[in-house]
């Protein structure tokens, strides 16, 4: 969980087999926080049995960039990979979003805010990216 004005800065890494009884499988991001990801891998991890944000669930007003990397393998109900909620906003300058899962939308990436794409999305289940 990376919570209220929190800052978290992930330089390679790896974040992956979690498993959440919430949203957030791998990552949380809470209300105004912020996630730069340089390089690095979330992967396989699960949102809880009828949550979001399989790799990272992102709340109101937080900022995600990904600058490079991969987040591959999550699993939830909605945004398999990256579940972006009103007013959240995911800069993907680089790196990949492949191979995730979603029971319902956005295997790849579910957005209801703000996504400012760069980088690869593809391969995702039921469908890459969903708005």
């Amino acid at each position: 969980m990376v919570g209220y004005l929190s800052t978290f800065i992930m330089n390679d890494g790896e974040i992956s087999n979690n498993t959440s009884a919430h949203s957030g499988g791998g990552v949380s991001l809470g209300n105004t926080g912020t996630f730069t990801m340089n390089k690095g891998k979330i992967s396989k991890n699960t949102a809880g049995a009828s949550s979001n944000g399989g790799g990272l669930f992102m709340s109101i007003n937080c900022i995600f960039s990904m600058n490079d990397g991969e987040i591959s393998e999550n699993t939830a109900i909605d945004g398999g990979g990256v579940y972006i909620t009103d007013s959240a906003t995911f800069n993907h300058d680089n790196g990949i979003i492949k191979v995730n899962t979603a029971t319902r939308n956005g295997g790849g990436i579910y957005n209801s805010g703000t996504y400012n794409p760069g980088g690869a999305v593809t391969g995702n289940t039921p469908d890459d990216i969903y708005q």
